[in-house]
């Protein structure tokens, strides 16, 4: 799988959100609140994420509603 690395959550919002990368992996060690505000803000809107090798990676589905997309 093809993924980008995000060094920090700014990075991380823009990659996602720009629809240009289907796969982010979060390079950076973020704490429980970051990991569960990206859970609930990224989740709510149809990215899965998995750990993979020791860190976790933001996957968006084809049904994924990107910010500006809401109705």
């Amino acid at each position: 799988m093809d993924y980008v690395i995000a060094s920090n959550l700014d990075e991380l919002n823009e990659l996602l959100s720009s629809g240009d990368h289907k796969a982010v992996m979060i390079g950076y060690e973020l704490s429980a609140d970051e990991f569960f505000g990206i859970a609930m803000y990224w989740g709510d809107r149809g990215a899965k994420i998995k750990r993979v090798d020791g860190s976790f990676l933001v996957k968006l589905g084809k049904s994924t509603v990107l910010p500006g997309d809401e109705i």
